[in-house]
């Protein structure tokens, strides 16, 4: 009877590896910019200012103060939107935290996506701003085609 068992087992096990989708990936950018982190910090603070700040954003609008449970819709210079949530503010290491709520994967083909941004100071009164993202990509199958494949997610986010 045990040998029946371990015998299934072996049959069924290879067939659940493989049915396994894709797994989660991340990025991670930084950029110098030419102003004290506390000048950089009060603007990446407003959720919604990644209008102000970002050339692929052409509007933001968030439903409601700049609090955790925020939800902003941005639209993209391509008329394209995406819905974010923000889950975290922390103001004592200038970090702000997000996640995709709505996605759209013509613009950004990913199923998920969660990201971090940190102000840090750096030399002579200039600050480094680090983003962080973990997603999984749209395409949920084991072959994508090129452009929705992890290296091309991945490319998006760095580019938006």
């Amino acid at each position: 009877m045990r040998s029946t068992w371990l015998f299934v087992l072996l049959l069924v096990l290879p067939g659940l590896v493989s049915a396994h989708g894709p797994s989660r990936k991340s990025v991670k950018t930084e950029v110098s910019i030419n102003a004290e982190p506390e000048k950089v910090w009060a603007l990446i603070k407003d959720f919604c200012s990644i209008a102000a700040w970002n050339p692929g954003v052409t509007d933001c609008v968030a439903d409601s103060p700049d609090q955790p449970q925020t939800i902003r819709t941005v639209t993209l210079a391509d008329g394209q939107t995406l819905e974010e949530k923000l889950t975290k503010v922390a103001p004592e290491t200038m970090r702000i935290q997000y996640t995709l709520v709505k996605s759209n994967a013509d613009s950004l083909p990913v199923r998920t996506l969660g990201s971090i941004m940190t102000v840090k100071p750096a030399d002579n009164g200039t600050s480094t701003l680090e983003y962080k993202a973990a997603f999984y990509r749209a395409y949920p199958g084991m072959d994508p085609p090129p452009e929705l494949n992890d290296d091309a997610c991945a490319q998006a986010i760095t580019n938006l």
